[in-house]
């Protein structure tokens, strides 16, 4: 792996292809080339449709993290986080629409009572306004 701060999908690609640095990865970690993957996968993003690429401590992070058990509280903390997502959505589609003051006095608490839950229980409507938000240029610091 080169000596900056991510990895890139073409340098893991070289990793796995070659033999014996996979070989040698996967032993120690413990997982299959197919698991490292996948990992990374679960990782990675691909910033302004370039090539997926991660932080390397995010990375060994996942890699030491990823079977670890899941538990109700680790469950609640992701909701959290998917709940707080969806009010940032929220915030700056009301922005684009023209209602920034809506979107500035928006609850921080939860978004339009919407529940982490019902996310994922229906992701459609989530990506749907994640779309929307995406096509109409603007950020959430302009909030």
């Amino acid at each position: 792996v080169r000596a900056n701060r991510w990895i890139h999908q073409e340098e893991l690609n070289e990793i796995l292809e070659d033999e014996e640095r996979a070989l040698e990865i996967c032993e120690v970690t413990g997982l299959s080339t197919l698991d490292l993957e996948e990992v990374f996968a679960v990782l990675s993003h691909n910033p302004r449709e370039e090539q997926r690429m991660v932080a390397k401590d995010a990375f060994i992070h996942g890699l030491q993290r990823q079977s670890n058990p899941v538990n109700q509280r680790s469950i609640m903390r992701l909701e959290q986080q998917v709940q707080h997502l969806h009010h940032a959505v929220d915030k700056v589609v009301a922005f684009c629409d023209g209602k920034a003051d809506e979107a500035r006095d928006a609850p921080n608490s939860h978004a339009k009572g919407v529940s982490g839950r019902d996310v994922f229980r229906n992701p459609s409507s989530m990506e749907q306004r994640i779309d929307r938000a995406a096509c109409m240029h603007t950020s959430v610091a302009d909030l």
